[in-house]
């Protein structure tokens, strides 16, 4: 993510600039993101559980990380990318 460039936003969801994901972090700028749930059969939803080592919150459950919506890319192609990335993992 830190590499990626980002659409900000405003509070219309209208684009506004660009920036490279870690400058929205440390500047906190809004940019699009996306929260993706796995459910399957039995109405059960994947959730994650933190590291122990992390720093903030460790070992506790959650919703798995957001995936930012990289410059141009609609929430449904960024959802439909964080699913097939994090397949890969």
């Amino acid at each position: 993510m830190q590499h990626e460039l980002l659409d900000i936003i405003n509070e219309r969801t209208k684009c506004q600039a660009k920036q490279l994901g870690k400058s929205c972090m440390i500047r906190s700028l809004t940019c699009r993101i996306v929260h993706v749930f796995v459910q399957n059969s039995q109405g059960q939803f994947a959730i994650q559980k933190r590291s122990e080592v992390v720093r903030a919150f460790s070992r506790a459950t959650g919703a798995p990380r957001p995936v930012d919506s990289q410059k141009g890319e609609s929430y449904d192609d960024a959802a439909a990318r964080g699913v097939q990335e994090r397949a890969r993992h």
